[in-house]
């Protein structure tokens, strides 16, 4: 009975070894080619020491992205160029969109393996046909203590309350020292802030102790400020009394014109009119006289002489001037002398007019002359944010992305810009990309300008990015080998080159590159870090 269990167990076992064998070598997988991945980790700090808030894919300016489809592993960085961040423009968010776009390109498999700037182009130019998707907010600069004190110190250097023409000399002087383009706007009207809170800080002081406190340079500052303010303020109340005070003359000197216009009309619109006679050398007086003493003058000539007298004309006394005595009642005499007295009317109430309306015209030629004046600074605020405008919508980033084709175990690579990857094999590095760079410290990148302003801004087509494949091989990596370790290298490098560009001694590559350029520089250079480290396994 034994024998036979133990038979029974060997026959089983016999049976369902030559199962799984058969099972084994029918597996398609077995004689199938190893596939390569990328196994990757990623480390990254921004260039603020402050602390700020994660973002998924994002360090700073810096973006980044890992994606997989089927045969294909993909990674890619992007920096954003950090010049808009002057003009309150966060330079991030191109980088991030641009990678965003890239990773759910990579997902949809719209994209070919062995042409990662095709990538970048698809990316690029949807973006670039879809803006408002990428506009954000744009972020308010914010003045610092050290801000404050540049600024006061330009104020006070200048005095631009005196001349308004030294409020842009003003604003471009902080800009070069502190990086930051704040409107004439936004930097009067915080020193107008910044007095009144010294003020009440002031008053508050002295209420609570009763002496006060020793200044510090930014008090010092503002209280030279608070005097150039006040003196302002004195010579425009001067200015204002004088302006009244003309404008009080110039009304004065108008009713004066007025009454004497009225005054001569009156005086003489029943004078005796003087007739001019251009013909002979006499001179004619009309005037009037009685009906009865013409009629007696003429019948006394006809007793005397027997002939007709002209009542009209008398001569009097021989080289005198010759009168005629016009009687009021005859139309043929007096019809000229009514058309002459209406048109003499008529010239001097439009001569009245006419020093009105001159008048009204000088006053309204005054005040826009003063209007004009208090505008000029206004005109050249506006003139200055249309300026600034252009710049509302710009932003620009470098890239690279990296593609593993696992049907030819080949890594394809694109860059454009100074964003680059490293290719380590055995300890040497046998790959690194190139800078692109259109002069010292401004690379090619990728850029979003507004409509019309594509000839002022640098923008770089993603034909212009650089490609090269790599056969790769297994343990070839942008690090280790080892997965485990391999966040912990990430790490080691990021926090190694974030203390070296804060390092004033260290000689670094752009120290190197500047003094290739004629620039006496020693040091890093503190920027957004991001490090996107890869092995290949197989």
């Amino acid at each position: 009975m034994h024998s036979l269990l133990v038979t029974g167990r060997l026959i089983s076992r016999a049976f369902w070894n030559g199962i799984a064998n058969v099972s084994a070598t029918s597996d398609p997988n077995i004689h199938r080619k190893p596939e390569s991945q990328l196994i990757s980790a990623v480390c990254g700090f921004s260039k603020e020491r402050k602390i700020q808030r994660l973002i998924k894919g994002q360090f700073g300016d810096d973006a980044w992205f890992t994606a997989k489809y089927k045969s294909a592993d993909v990674l890619g960085v992007a920096d954003g160029v950090g010049g808009w961040r002057a003009y309150g423009i966060d330079p991030g968010e191109f980088s991030l969109h641009l990678m965003k776009t890239c990773e759910r390109l990579v997902k949809l498999g719209i994209f070919t393996p062995t042409n990662p700037s095709e990538l970048l182009a698809k990316s690029y130019y949807e973006l670039l046909h879809h803006k408002k998707a990428i506009l954000g907010e744009k972020k308010r600069l914010r003045f610092t203590y050290e801000d404050d004190i540049v600024l006061l110190r330009e104020v006070v250097s200048r005095n631009p309350f005196q001349n308004s023409d030294m409020w842009e000399e003003v604003k471009t002087s902080v800009f070069q020292v502190t990086k930051k383009l704040f409107s004439i706007k936004t930097i009067r009207q915080h020193i107008q802030l910044l007095l009144d809170q010294w003020i009440e800080k002031e008053k508050n002081n002295q209420k609570s102790s009763g002496v006060e406190e020793p200044y510090s340079e930014r008090d010092v500052l503002l209280q030279e400020v608070k005097d150039f303010v006040e003196e302002d303020k004195q010579i425009k109340c001067t200015k204002l009394q004088n302006k009244k005070a003309q404008k009080m003359i110039t009304e004065s000197a108008k009713e004066l014109r007025t009454e004497m216009a009225v005054s001569f009309y009156e005086a003489n619109i029943n004078n005796s009119i003087i007739d001019h006679n251009y013909v002979s050398n006499s001179q004619v007086i009309i005037e009037e006289c009685d009906m009865n003493e013409d009629f007696e003058m003429a019948s006394t000539s006809n007793k005397n002489n027997g002939q007709p007298s002209n009542s009209i004309l008398v001569d009097e006394i021989a080289n005198e001037t010759p009168r005629k005595k016009l009687c009021p009642n005859i139309k043929n005499v007096l019809g000229p002398i009514r058309k002459r007295a209406k048109k003499t009317t008529y010239m001097r109430k439009t001569g009245l007019d006419y020093l009105k309306e001159k008048n009204s015209k000088e006053l309204e030629l005054e005040e826009k002359r003063l209007n004009i004046e208090e505008r000029k600074v206004t005109v050249s605020e506006r003139s200055i944010a249309l300026a600034e405008k252009k710049f509302e919508f710009e932003r620009s980033s470098t890239a690279c992305v990296v593609v593993l084709n696992r049907d030819n175990n080949t890594l394809y690579t694109a860059n454009i810009g100074d964003s680059g990857f490293m290719v380590v094999r055995k300890g040497k590095v046998i790959r690194r990309s190139e800078e692109q760079q259109h002069y010292f410290n401004t690379p090619f990148q990728l850029s979003l300008p507004p409509p019309g302003y594509r000839q002022e801004v640098l923008s770089d087509r993603p034909d212009a990015a650089m490609t090269d494949n790599i056969p790769v091989e297994d343990g070839d990596v942008q690090g280790e080998r080892c997965a485990g370790r391999l966040q912990m290298v990430a790490n080691s490098l990021a926090w190694m080159a974030r203390n070296l560009s804060f390092d004033e001694t260290f000689i670094s590559p752009f120290a190197e590159s500047a003094f290739a350029n004629g620039i006496n520089t020693i040091g890093g250079k503190p920027d957004d870090i991001t490090v996107v480290l890869a092995t290949v396994a197989i």
